[in-house]
């Protein structure tokens, strides 16, 4: 697996990092909670554990926003929200039998017109 890091100046004219992974066969990349840690501290020049704690405290804010049913947008990423799933009746694979899927909240995530431009031109 052969790794480029590019940093361009996106379309708010902020330096963005926009990482090209390599990959053969039918194995596909996959980017880790550690990864994002390693890159964090690297491009801000803290140590790892630092780093670590910076990573979970956002997530933990994301996390802590949609538990509250706010909405996170990231201008030229995405937008993070949640939605109800209402009750229905499901099938059990294996036996065909009926089974009562309670309603629930998921979290729904709606990417931005730069994100699938981005991604776009990536695959050709």
């Amino acid at each position: 697996m052969k790794e480029v890091a590019d940093y361009d100046q996106g379309m708010n004219r902020k330096v963005t990092v926009v990482e090209a992974v390599e990959t053969t066969g039918a194995k596909r990349a996959v980017l880790l909670k550690a990864d994002l840690i390693e890159e964090v501290s690297g491009v801000v020049e803290v140590p790892t554990k630092e780093a670590a704690i910076i990573v979970e405290l956002i997530f933990n804010k994301m996390v802590r926003a949609l538990r509250s049913g706010d909405k996170i947008e990231l201008r030229g990423f995405g937008c993070f929200n949640t939605r109800e799933r209402r009750a229905r009746t499901g099938r059990n694979p294996k036996t065909g039998a009926a089974v009562k899927v309670p309603a629930k909240k998921i979290a729904f995530f709606r990417p931005s017109r730069e994100l699938k431009e981005l991604v776009q031109n990536l695959k050709t």
